[in-house]
């Protein structure tokens, strides 16, 4: 049983368990004009952000990625998190960036810019650990 939005009980059913990995991540994200939030004074043409990955990426390595996140990410909060994503379970990042974490062995960072609907992303996979996810629906 769980409380639902209207204050009521619903019912919900264990369907199935699974076994996964989720990832400890960090990215450098490059927003740019037309991207989902980079709006005002925070979007930057789309050339200049191509431009900005291309440079972030030459010479990138997992011992220089914070550096490069302070240096090259237009997200706000790299200056105190430096870039990190913390652990991301299957699911919650677009399916482009998802296939590239699963691609990149463990410590490794990304050989090209991936593109989302948020911008241009290069990631670093710090770790990984298996996890077991649960598939719930609403009987009522």
């Amino acid at each position: 049983m769980e409380e639902n939005a209207e204050g009521g009980i619903s019912l919900v059913r264990y369907d199935s368990r699974k076994s996964d990995t989720q990832w400890l991540i960090s990215h450098i994200i490059i927003c740019f004009e037309g991207k989902i939030g980079c709006a005002g004074a925070d979007a930057i043409p789309a050339i200049e952000a191509t431009l900005r990955s291309q440079q972030a990426l030459e010479g990138l390595t997992a011992e220089n990625f914070i550096e490069r996140a302070k240096q090259y990410s237009t997200d706000p909060a790299v200056e105190e998190n430096n870039g990190d994503l913390s652990w991301v379970q299957p699911g919650v990042l677009p399916p482009a960036l998802e296939l590239e974490i699963r691609a990149l062995a463990i410590g490794s960072v990304s050989t090209s810019v991936i593109e989302s609907e948020y911008g241009y992303h290069i990631l670093h996979k710090r770790d990984e650990q298996p996890i077991t996810t649960y598939e719930l629906s609403r009987v009522r």
